[in-house]
């Protein structure tokens, strides 16, 4: 049971991983649409439909982590994800009104800033479900190793009780066939001895 659930855990910190990987990629995908819109100073009917894409996957990403991550940390990584999309809405929305100056400035005050503090929280959430499943693999390890420490330490148990047994059954063993002779020896004796044989009381008695 303990081992199951030790797998359990390490399959879940592997997803969460997993999970955080996706997010950071789309982060990036989403950063690259940013870069493009500023480099057309414009953001073309393409971009704007890749850009939903974007965002409805990292909403999918967010809703799966829910039940696996750390509630607080979560709120960090979904604050971090809400600030940056504020400062591209508002550099889009520049960009259509043709202010590519006023975006571009944004772009450098707020839009990098905000990405990049983003993907800071997302390695940092990284870094901490992978050292987590790390130790779970090496807790696992180190319990399939103690089991079959146990398991042999027990077989040699077994072995010693059955070996200290079977020498304590070759000595009755040599002991009754040492009794069998002394017994053979008298019966012999007594069957070649013509007289009968008495025994004498201390008092003098037969």
């Amino acid at each position: 049971m303990l081992f199951r659930s030790l797998h359990h855990w390490c399959a879940a910190s592997l997803r969460v991983v997993n999970l955080l990987s996706q997010m950071e990629s789309q982060t990036h995908r989403l950063s690259a649409l940013e870069w493009q819109a500023m480099a057309r100073r414009g953001l073309s009917a393409e971009l704007r439909h890749e850009e939903r894409t974007v965002r409805q996957q990292m909403a999918e990403v967010f809703t799966e982590l829910a039940g696996q991550i750390d509630a607080r940390e979560l709120a960090g990584v979904r604050h971090g994800f809400r600030n940056y999309t504020l400062a591209i809405d508002e550099e889009f929305r520049l960009l259509d009104a043709n202010q590519f100056a006023e975006a571009l400035r944004l772009d450098e005050e707020r839009v990098d800033p905000a990405h990049d503090g983003l993907i800071e929280l997302i390695a940092q959430a990284q870094a901490r479900y992978q050292t987590w499943s790390q130790w779970i693999v090496m807790a696992t390890n180190f319990g399939s190793f103690a089991i079959l420490f146990a398991a042999v330490l027990a077989m040699a148990i077994l072995f010693a009780r059955s070996e200290r047994l079977r020498r304590v059954r070759q000595v009755l063993l040599v002991e009754q066939a040492m009794l069998r002779k002394s017994e053979e020896r008298f019966r012999a004796m007594a069957n070649t001895v013509p007289d009968m044989l008495y025994s004498n009381r201390p008092d003098g008695s037969c």
